[in-house]
């Protein structure tokens, strides 16, 4: 199976953050289908750690043109009674022409 998204982080968007704060992911659709209906869920290992799940189902990100991709932004909002690192899990459900189409990073 090729692959179908990529999914980055911009590091700076944690930087500074108390009790909310947003991470910025970016997800590039690297398919030849338009993808639609894209929702970003984060589950976290703390339980003091609480994300908002991202839905855009009113926009969508055409397929690979000229060999570029293209993406967008998803911002995750969260909130947080502590600090430091934790173990979280992104889960994307995008379509594809039509079809559902399922990732989780490990």
């Amino acid at each position: 199976m090729s692959q179908l998204i990529g999914l980055f982080q911009l590091r700076e968007s944690l930087a500074g953050v108390g009790e909310h704060g947003t991470w910025a992911l970016w997800i590039e659709n690297l398919s030849s289908d338009e993808m639609t209906n894209i929702e970003v869920t984060v589950d976290a290992q703390a339980a003091d750690v609480h994300f908002r799940p991202y839905y855009a189902r009113d926009r969508a990100i055409p397929p690979v043109v000229g060999g570029r991709a293209i993406g967008r932004w998803c911002p995750i909002y969260f909130t947080t009674t502590c600090r430091g690192f934790i173990m979280v899990n992104v889960r994307v459900r995008a379509w594809f022409g039509g079809e559902l189409a399922q990732f989780v990073t490990e």
